[in-house]
């Protein structure tokens, strides 16, 4: 029940107190500008096949966006995972802002009332600037709280586009607390065809965090390459898609995917 009553709150959160000034949205990517762009949700699954026996990963999830006067774009997902036979719910909540032509600021809060394997709480900032529309940069942090353990996170990115493609690169340090640094780096090639279409890949290669439930919070090495996609078939439904592969190295290997259905009103 309580499940349910976090997805009635995002839905109010993001629609029924929109106001009255029609704006507009941009999806999670963030590379699209606010305007002319429709209140959106998508609903879908995730699954992940888990190697070394141990029980594979699912989850469902509920997200929807909004824009307020055209310069703050609102967002929020509610979310219910199992991983390592332990079940959680989530709620996120998030927010752009368009500070001026050139700079965007963003807040960005999630939180477990179960916390098994995700994380108790946590908490982004970040700040992004364009260069004359080809170029982009942003810097953010995130502090996360598990059970156990503190993790801070901090990350820088450039990003440029050019004809239909954009491409980026992000570093990312972590401190654990008790004082250890891990790093990761990731890359990113879009593919943007039609109107609202898009294809991507990503490859991240670093140390990574993850709570591993039973054995608690972990740091390891990690190489991952996902294949994401969104394809607009109508006015107003899209299909989003994921796929991808992980080698968690000394832990377990995980293979699976992302669906959702989309609709843009």
């Amino acid at each position: 029940m309580r499940y349910y009553r976090s997805a009635y709150a995002v839905l109010t959160l993001v629609f029924v107190l929109r106001p009255t000034v029609p704006g507009a949205e941009t999806d999670s990517t963030r590379e699209a500008s606010f305007a002319d762009r429709p209140p959106e949700i998508e609903a879908g699954f995730a699954y992940e096949a888990i190697s070394k026996g141990h029980r594979d990963w699912s989850s469902m999830f509920l997200e929807a966006s909004n824009v307020f006067l055209g310069r703050t774009m609102v967002y929020g997902w509610v979310r219910e995972t199992e991983r390592f036979s332990l079940r959680d719910q989530e709620l996120l909540a998030g927010a752009y802002h368009q500070l001026s032509d050139y700079w965007i600021g963003m807040v960005e809060a999630q939180g477990s009332t179960t916390h098994h394997v995700l994380p108790k709480w946590s908490l982004l900032v970040e700040a992004q600037h364009a260069f004359r529309q080809t170029w982009g940069v942003s810097a953010g942090l995130r502090h996360t709280a598990y059970n156990t353990v503190t993790v801070t996170r901090g990350h820088a990115a450039v990003e440029h586009y050019w004809g239909s493609f954009r491409a980026a690169y992000t570093f990312s340090p972590s401190l654990l607390k008790g004082g250890e640094t891990i790093i990761t780096q990731r890359i990113q090639l879009n593919y943007y065809y039609g109107t609202r279409n898009t294809l991507g890949m990503i490859y991240s290669h670093g140390r990574e965090i993850e709570n591993t439930g039973v054995s608690g919070v972990l740091a390891f090495n990690t190489h991952s390459i996902v294949l994401i996609g969104r394809y607009w078939f109508s006015h107003h439904w899209a299909v989003s898609h994921e796929l991808g592969a992980s080698v968690n190295e000394g832990l377990y290997t995980r293979q699976g995917g992302r669906l959702g259905l989309r609709y843009a009103f």
